[in-house]
């Protein structure tokens, strides 16, 4: 294929999604020989979309040095070639991501659900479970959004929050109204075993409620550039007070491989206090929230444009974010109906 060709070939693919960014469209170049992106709107193009969108927009490449991106593709484009339906081709994109270790890169079906492209071990987290502790503790059993309530088994001195979604509906009027009922305690156990979906800033807003001093909690770096070690300078992020009173009793943060994207940023901000102990398991050390690049059929792609950084400047990235008390949690608990962690975290008030 001649490199005209191969320019107006790929612009066509690039037309053929549904959104792509702006910055992607102006950033991208023709890629060199022996890269063929077959027919527009084939099967072959989208492989190579996905492939050229996480070149142009991931962040994780300056942690994840010794993965060759080119031959990442090379290396799964004759299967690429091969499938013959979109889902054999989700197949050998998710492997293809799997390459980058990272649990923040995925692809999201047209029913909403995430298909990750590697797993980041067992989850201390089960939705059922959870649910029956919710039942026995006389709090509602349905997981919204995020919920504070007063433990009526403690004589409501224990309060008990979780926070599942950070996304575009939060509103910290009302997570800052619901957080009342929890004022007069004299501890508190926040739930972010299940939080990875959401926007930094709602973190930064909603860690204001528990701060009792300004701290420097991670640094930060942006992709700003075609090439794939273009980032940013750190730029440092810090919890900072908000809201017309804070809760800086003692608070038992329970994470674990559940807890990634802007659930580690939250974690890093509440974790800078020194109120704070986190209990559970190393969360998942992902790199940071992901964009949303939408591909054919109602599915699109998850890419993290920013890498997080430990106060110490050490990367979360394939590293996570270590707990204070580890307390081992297995899928032989989950089935008897037992969480180990909400277990530990009522030991834990009670010493």
């Amino acid at each position: 294929m001649k490199r005209s060709d191969l320019c107006v070939s790929r612009m066509l693919i690039v037309f053929s999604s549904v959104v792509i960014t702006a910055a992607l469209m102006m950033n991208s170049a023709c890629l060199p020989e022996p890269y063929s992106v077959g027919q527009p709107d084939s099967l072959l193009s989208e492989y190579l979309l996905v492939w050229d969108m996480v070149d142009q927009g991931y962040g994780g490449f300056c942690i994840r040095t010794q993965v060759d991106w080119d031959a990442v593709y090379s290396e799964h484009r004759e299967d690429a070639m091969a499938a013959e339906s979109w889902d054999e081709l989700r197949d050998v994109v998710l492997t293809m991501l799997g390459e980058l270790e990272d649990v923040q890169l995925s692809l999201i079906d047209p029913g909403g659900e995430e298909q990750t492209a590697w797993d980041p071990e067992f989850v201390n987290w089960d939705l059922t479970v959870w649910q029956q502790y919710m039942g026995r503790w006389s709090l509602p059993e349905s997981l919204v959004e995020y919920a504070f309530n007063p433990l009526q088994m403690t004589q409501d001195s224990v309060g008990y929050g979780y926070i599942s979604d950070l996304g575009s509906i939060f509103n910290i009027m009302i997570f800052f109204s619901m957080t009342t009922s929890i004022e007069g305690c004299s501890h508190l156990i926040i739930d972010l075993r299940m939080l990875s979906e959401g926007i930094e800033g709602n973190a930064q807003m909603a860690v204001g409620r528990f701060v009792a001093d300004r701290e420097l909690s991670y640094w930060r770096s942006i992709r700003n550039g075609p090439g794939r070690l273009d980032m940013s300078e750190l730029n440092a992020v810090y919890a900072i007070k908000n809201g017309s009173w804070q809760f800086t009793n003692p608070v038992f943060l329970l994470v674990g491989r559940g807890t990634r994207g802007v659930g580690e940023q939250l974690t890093l901000l509440l974790a800078s206090q020194d109120h704070v102990v986190l209990v559970g398991d190393t969360t998942a050390g992902s790199s940071g929230p992901a964009n949303t690049l939408y591909l054919v059929n109602g599915w699109s792609v998850r890419i993290p444009a920013m890498v997080v950084y430990l106060p110490a400047e050490t990367p979360v990235l394939g590293a996570g974010i270590s707990p204070d008390i580890y307390v081992e949690t297995t899928e032989a608990d989950f089935l008897a109906g037992i969480d180990p962690v909400l277990d530990r975290a009522l030991e834990l008030v009670s010493e």
